[in-house]
């Protein structure tokens, strides 16, 4: 009985103590940890594409989350498109949702954000010349977004957009090295990011990639460290061609998994897009498929194929060409199996799985240093 009084009086203290300091602190959001509405877990928004997802936070279902999103890669490497999808994702989930825009590079035309179904009315256009103005307009912008309104922000992009003092260098006709890029860069992430997280806000921005002096190059996202320290995700996106039956059909874009706080080091993602049809939507799955032992390669025909074998003992085909666009069949898996599982612990922190998959890192490495510069037709 006596050392229960002892620990009720402990626990009356310490309630005491916890609500005298909650009464003492000055800021808004103040609250004990475990009645944190800050840190509540919010929802992902998902995208239509099962691999984006994965990307994005390690979940079959995943999706968009608040905070900073890094795309970074050379030109033509989809990254404006993979955004577009993710914008137009978010945008239909939530109705009276609003894409602030911030565009530096004017590649996006009205016509792509349309051909991802994204409602132009419920994006604000808002072109800007140099970092400074992206800064005070992102500012701006977030400050003045009530805690529960549902916005999404897209930067495109930071690659190239210059710094004040470059700009009035050249006005000036200074030819001096502009050395405030990286530090305006920095500022412009250690405001916005308490403004996003506490506002619940995603925020994808677009970014071009550098390479280290290193004896052996490796790809960096430009702009310093800020804006690394800053993001939740950072992608390096390449591309390879796509043939089959010999003929150019489209390209195999790789994400490669720079940062993330959910998904395991050095992951990567393929994405199949096609000159028709767009972004395949069940892109990457059946390689995953094939090394779980979920499905199996065979012949239909004289065809390339691969086969799965239902809990009632059915044997389900589709051809190789149509195993990333047959919604019924992976349908069947995912309702059948304990794929979604697997794949997940394959990807995320804090999953196990006895399941290893085999990626070839160096053919990866070797698509995102060689990145083929083409014409998609879609943004960049």
């Amino acid at each position: 009985m006596a050392k229960e009084k002892v620990l009720g009086n402990n626990l009356n203290k310490a309630s005491n103590l916890m609500e005298r300091l909650l009464k003492n602190s000055t800021l808004k959001h103040a609250a004990r940890l475990d009645e944190s509405e800050i840190l509540n877990e919010i929802p992902a928004v998902p995208t239509r594409i099962p691999m984006l997802n994965l990307a994005l936070n390690g979940r079959i279902d995943g999706g968009i989350e608040r905070g900073l999103t890094m795309l970074a890669g050379p030109s033509k490497s989809f990254k404006t498109s993979f955004s577009l999808e993710m914008i137009s994702a978010y945008l239909k989930a939530k109705p009276n949702a609003v894409c602030l825009f911030f565009d530096g590079e004017f590649g996006a035309k009205k016509s792509y954000f349309e051909q991802f179904d994204v409602p132009t009315h419920k994006v604000l256009h808002l072109p800007f010349e140099n970092i400074e103005e992206l800064k005070f307009e992102m500012a701006n912008q977030l400050t003045n977004v009530e805690l529960g309104e549902d916005v999404i922000c897209f930067v495109d992009s930071i690659g190239n957009a210059a710094s004040k003092k470059e700009v009035e260098d050249s006005i000036d006709q200074k030819s001096v090295a502009d050395l405030s890029r990286a530090k305006s860069l920095a500022s412009l992430f250690r405001i916005i990011t308490p403004k996003l997280y506490l506002k619940r806000i995603p925020c994808i921005i677009v970014n071009h990639t550098m390479k280290t002096m290193d004896f052996y190059p490796v790809d960096l996202p430009k702009g310093g460290n800020g804006g690394i320290y800053s993001s939740n995700t950072i992608w390096l996106i390449g591309k390879n061609k796509l043939k089959e039956k010999e003929e150019h059909t489209g390209y195999k874009f790789l994400i490669k998994m720079y940062k993330s706080r959910d998904i395991k080091d050095n992951a990567m993602f393929p994405i199949t897009v096609r000159f028709e049809g767009g972004i395949a939507k069940w892109s990457g799955l059946d390689e995953l498929a094939l090394q779980l032992g979920i499905i199996e390669k065979c012949k239909e025909g004289r065809s390339s194929a691969y086969q799965y074998q239902s809990i009632g003992g059915e044997i389900f085909k589709v051809l190789e060409k149509d195993v990333d666009v047959d919604d019924a069949f992976w349908e069947r898996i995912f309702k059948e199996t304990d794929f979604q599982y697997r794949v997940e612990c394959l990807y995320q922190f804090g999953k196990h799985s006895e399941d290893k998959v085999h990626f070839d890192s160096s053919e990866v490495d070797e698509i995102i240093k060689n990145a083929v510069v083409i014409d998609l037709n879609k943004p960049d």
